[in-house]
């Protein structure tokens, strides 16, 4: 009987989590590290051993992934000892959404140590975690994301894997993209159906599971809130720098996705308190 693929996670948040106790319940041999304590609680009842060092986590790891909040805490995770205390052939996998270039930058800072790098960023949110339906993008040697798919296909419904190092996080940022400027079409309609006298608690339900519906428009009446409007925004205006970064350093136009997604972008902490007020 062949030994369990021995992994390691990094980054147990609300999405990160669910994907760490994916590998868990698949049997791996799963490896946790953790800034706070208090994160080990979400994988509670899962199999795992928790490491007090990112050296610890990586010695004999044939896979880590990383969940991280950004480009920076990717690449100090990176210099924190994960690639000098992987062994030669393994594969770190980088789910944080990030910059195209830096994706390319990480697997470069991994060839020394013998160590694919590669861009996985995923799109699903805490729910098709949850389910391990998440939608992987994936960017970076052909053999190395072979050797990882056994273990991204513990929380994916589906994977692409798109070419070279970035590839992954390109595509991730186009996605986000489209959905800041079908938000704005969702901002939108939630304003005008006001102005006609409409209740936002009932059209919005109406349009849900008519035509009209998008993701977005359930993203405004359920993801979003006014707790959590303003991170929210930080993030989702990082992705877009991102991707306006990126088009430009290839030589493209901006597109006029770009601005929409902007006008979208701008409108979420208006459009949530709109929704918010209708609940009172």
């Amino acid at each position: 009987m062949a030994e369990p693929m021995r992994v390691g996670f990094v980054g147990l948040g609300n999405q990160g989590a669910p994907m760490a106790r994916a590998l868990s319940e698949a049997g791996f041999d799963l490896r946790v590290w953790a800034r706070r304590p208090a994160a080990y609680d979400q994988l509670s009842g899962a199999k795992y051993t928790a490491c007090r060092t990112i050296a610890e986590l990586a010695r004999g790891r044939e896979y880590v992934g990383l969940c991280a909040r950004d480009d920076g805490d990717v690449e100090e995770l990176l210099a924190a000892g994960l690639l000098a205390h992987l062994p030669a052939g393994s594969v770190v996998v980088n789910h944080a959404t990030g910059a195209p270039d830096a994706a390319r930058r990480f697997e470069e800072a991994g060839r020394p140590f013998g160590v694919a790098v590669i861009d996985a960023p995923v799109s699903g949110g805490r729910e098709a975690a949850i389910e391990k339906a998440l939608t992987t993008m994936v960017g970076g040697d052909h053999d190395a994301v072979a050797r990882a798919r056994p273990a991204l296909e513990t929380f994916s419904a589906r994977i692409h894997h798109l070419g070279p190092a970035g590839l992954g996080q390109l595509a991730k940022l186009l996605n986000n993209t489209l959905y800041l400027a079908n938000l704005r079409n969702a901002e939108e309609m939630v304003a005008v159906a006001a102005q006609l006298g409409f209740d936002p608690e009932e059209i919005v339900p109406l349009i849900q599971a008519s035509s009209g519906s998008s993701y977005a428009l359930h993203a405004l009446t359920g993801m979003m809130t006014v707790e959590n409007v303003v991170h929210y925004q930080d993030m989702m205006d990082k992705d877009l720098g991102h991707f306006r970064d990126a088009v430009r350093s290839m030589g493209v136009a901006d597109p006029p996705l770009l601005e929409r997604a902007e006008h979208g972008l701008a409108g979420i902490p208006e459009a949530v308190r709109r929704m918010a007020a209708a609940h009172d």
